[in-house]
């Protein structure tokens, strides 16, 4: 566990890992893993899995705060970048605690937040909150350290011309820039008295393809990928003081 601090900002090099899983074309399914790691210690892991033939993209997130030596937070808000073809179709977000989660102290409760902005990273298309913004979270809505949920996103595209037909969760970040983050998260509640705060970046590089040959359980593999991350930590007066780990 990290020892208390009370810095407003640090500047930290990260490192991240994320895979494709190749799935028959028939399915029109692709996932891409990723994990996350801020300076003050918290941890997440997860999997996006698109649904090229719906338009559906499903993000499950584990909260590893708490857990395995990792240190409290409570996930209060997510962003991500989305392919310029697609757009949000109003009303679709929904969300659930994942299997073996259910005992979550508080539930969830997150929101969908078009222009998902959180400083001093910039703003990202589309996220899930569960304050009036971003940065503003609050705690017993977000999702608690050794815990998981499910999040999905229902996106709409020119099927006609076969672009959403052919889109994978790989190409959700392939066209964005090197300089901005394909990904934004907030912790809030974060160390023993949950007096912290984080936010952590995700910058997603190309990852290297397996043979589509097999089911995307069996199939997902680690790929490399790193880059810089810059977090800005901030002292956090308010919000719960701990959490529990997932049974």
């Amino acid at each position: 566990m990290l020892p208390v601090k009370h810095s407003l900002s640090r500047l930290t090099v990260i490192t991240f890992a994320s895979a494709l899983t190749a799935v028959t074309s028939s399915a029109q399914i692709s996932t891409r893993a990723f994990e996350i790691y801020g300076d003050t210690g918290v941890a997440a892991n997860g999997l996006l899995t698109f649904h090229a033939d719906t338009g559906w993209l499903d993000i499950n997130i584990n909260n590893l705060s708490g857990t395995g030596g990792y240190a409290n937070g409570v996930l209060t808000s997510f962003g991500f970048d989305t392919p310029s073809n697609l757009s949000y179709v109003g009303g679709s977000f929904s969300q659930s605690l994942a299997a073996g989660s259910e005992a979550e102290p508080f539930g969830i409760s997150f929101s969908v937040s078009s222009n998902y902005n959180l400083s001093p990273y910039g703003t990202l298309e589309i996220g899930a909150i569960t304050g009036p913004n971003a940065a503003g979270g609050n705690s017993k809505a977000g999702l608690s350290g050794g815990y998981s949920a499910n999040f999905s996103f229902q996106f709409s595209g020119d099927y006609t011309a076969g672009l959403l037909d052919n889109m994978s969760s790989d190409q959700f970040f392939a066209t964005n820039d090197s300089e901005s983050p394909d990904m934004l998260f907030r912790f809030q509640s974060v160390g023993p008295r949950g007096e912290d705060s984080d936010k952590v970046t995700y910058f997603d590089l190309t990852p290297i393809p397996e043979a589509a040959s097999f089911g995307w359980a069996a199939t997902l593999m680690l790929g490399l990928s790193a880059a810089l991350g810059r977090r800005r930590r901030a002292c956090a007066c308010a919000g719960r003081l701990g959490v529990l780990s997932r049974p």
